[in-house]
Formats: structure tokens, C-alpha cells, sequence
């Protein structure tokens, strides 16, 4: 049987810490880039694309924008289709995301809709 020296077993150690690392940055890199939105909620972010949603909108309400807003990303984390009128007007299916820049004045709960767009707002 072959004895490692102890300069080969801190080699190995230290190649390992560096992979182990590369590793951790890499994905740490990847979730810090994803905009955040939690769990039952409508997210809206007017900021820049790729930044983090600045509208939270819970699961269930609407929320009016007098005058309109600029919009770069909606992510739906709720179970509930929603209705964003707007320029264009569009549907928005539960967990799913769009990422254009429409100018929308409302964005409601819808009771019917179909993926092909068309929306009833309550």
C-alpha cells in the first residue's frame, strides 16, 4: 500500500477548497441575477430589466397606475390568471413570466381567460 506525503495530502486538500469554491461563486452568480419574487405574489419590476420587482402585488388584488407605468418584467408566482391592461393589453397565466416594456395602467384578477390573450377582469 502506497503512504501519501503530507505535501500531496495538502495539495488535494487545497484543489479541492478551490473547486469547492469556483463552484459556490458560479451559482451564488446565477441566483444573485434572477429577480426576486415571493411565493402568492404578482411582481412588476418599472425599474430596469433584471432588476428586482419594485411592484409586490398579493395573490387575489389589483392594483391601478393613474397615468400609466413603464414596465419591464412581470413575474405571476400565484395560482390565478392576471390581466394587465395596458399597450399592449395581455394575460399573464399563473407562474409564468414576461419580459417586454409595455406601458400598463391596471393589472387584475381574471375570473375566464385563455392562453391566446384573451382576459375578463373582475
Amino acid at each position: 500500500m502506497r503512504k501519501l506525503r503530507p505535501a500531496s495530502l495538502i495539495s488535494a486538500f487545497l484543489l479541492a477548497g478551490i473547486v469547492s469554491t469556483a463552484g459556490a461563486t458560479a451559482s451564488e452568480a446565477t441566483t444573485a441575477q434572477a429577480p426576486l419574487c415571493p411565493y402568492n405574489y404578482l411582481c412588476i419590476t418599472t425599474t430596469a430589466p433584471g432588476a428586482n420587482p419594485d411592484q409586490l402585488i398579493p395573490a387575489g388584488q389589483s392594483k391601478t397606475f393613474p397615468g400609466g407605468i413603464r414596465a419591464y418584467e412581470f413575474v405571476n408566482n400565484t395560482s390565478m390568471l392576471y390581466c394587465v391592461g395596458g399597450s399592449p393589453s395581455f394575460a399573464l397565466p399563473p407562474r409564468d413570466s414576461r419580459s417586454f416594456n409595455p406601458a400598463i395602467r391596471v393589472v387584475s384578477v381574471s375570473t375566464r381567460g385563455t392562453p391566446t390573450g384573451f382576459c375578463v377582469a373582475t
